[in-house]
């Protein structure tokens, strides 16, 4: 190649093989001469048959039951105005220092 044109020199080396060209223009056709079956909706579409497949397969989990304390239950203050409480089953419970109101349950 002439000193004047570095670009064609490094297409050269760098650009695709005519092998691979022709394999993609194969390709091309090859998806041009297949013709997409046609869909039938009502035979294709599984919708139903996976919800009823989920529904068999739900599991029924047992609720879980957080008893709220009585109000009359004392907490112990946290000096922010709060004041906590943990039951039995290690829930803990907080409401207003001193309000006596019903306690909420902390989520973490």
């Amino acid at each position: 190649m002439p000193n004047g044109f570095p670009g064609l020199t490094m297409l050269k080396v760098n650009g695709p093989t005519p092998e691979y060209l022709l394999a993609e223009l194969d390709d091309i056709v090859e998806a041009q001469k297949q013709k997409p079956s046609p869909i039938n909706q009502e035979q294709n579409d599984q919708t139903q048959m996976v919800e009823q497949a989920m529904q068999a397969e739900q599991k029924s989990l047992p609720s879980i039951e957080f008893p709220q304390p009585d109000i009359t239950v004392e907490g112990n203050p946290d000096g922010k105005g709060y004041e906590w409480y943990t039951d039995g089953q290690e829930t803990s419970w907080y409401r207003n220092e001193d309000s006596n109101s019903e306690w909420q349950r902390f989520e973490a």
